[in-house]
């Protein structure tokens, strides 16, 4: 059974046919926005059960008390196209939840603001959504 450590915001892995299509990912999210000095509060889950849950169980396992809680899953396609589109699902209880996605280099940044500081809000994001349906950056 998939389980979150703590209170950290889960970036999940759910897709396993391509362990450096994984560590790219990794690097593109984690590593590049620390030498950004962006220090996103997130856990990585590489768990091969999560491969068959849906976004409806993954949020579903990840509930905190302030309400801006995330949910970011590695799947086919954040592993596959360029800048890894990451999906980003909206952990606040509704079924399905929402969702967009959200190019690797701007996790830490939309983890940071919506999930920790709150800064900015979901819609914050969302609304910069690119025809692409990804979250590019505000610029």
């Amino acid at each position: 059974m998939v389980e979150y450590p703590n209170d950290s915001t889960p970036l999940v892995r759910t897709w396993f046919e391509d362990d450096d299509a994984w560590q790219r990912l990794l690097t593109e999210a984690v590593t590049r926005a620390h030498e950004r000095d962006e220090y996103a509060d997130i856990a990585i889950i590489d768990d091969p059960d999560a491969a068959r849950l849906s976004p409806s169980d993954l949020t579903a396992l990840h509930r905190v008390p302030t309400g801006h809680s995330l949910v970011i899953v590695a799947d086919r396609r954040a592993m596959t196209e360029d800048g890894h589109p990451l999906l980003v699902l909206r952990a606040d209880g509704a079924s399905p939840p929402e969702e967009m996605r959200a190019a690797a280099d701007q996790i830490a940044l939309l983890e940071i603001n919506v999930a920790l500081l709150a800064n900015l809000d979901w819609e914050d994001f969302a609304t910069h959504v690119g025809p692409d349906g990804v979250f590019r950056g505000f610029g």
